[in-house]
């Protein structure tokens, strides 16, 4: 089961991480991302300030959720 949110990224980290901000039920959290395959393959550049849809594909026992940026928002 994977969830599909949409955030604004906030933050760029050396090693490729994303910062991404969320509303998930009311709440504001900061998930770490990564970028999707077609967006690494086809080079598009993802700063800080643009609005992205992340997925998550939270897994039973784990507590390190780290997010995959599908699609950059114009």
């Amino acid at each position: 089961m994977k969830i599909h949110l949409e955030g604004k990224v906030i933050e760029i980290k050396p090693d490729g991480t994303y910062i991404v901000e969320v509303e998930y039920k009311g709440k504001k959290k900061n998930i770490p991302c990564t970028l999707g395959g077609k967006l690494r393959y086809n080079k598009i550049t993802v700063i800080e300030g643009d609005k992205v849809r992340i997925e998550l594909n939270p897994q039973p026992g784990v507590k390190a959720i780290i997010g995959k940026i599908v699609y950059r928002l114009r």
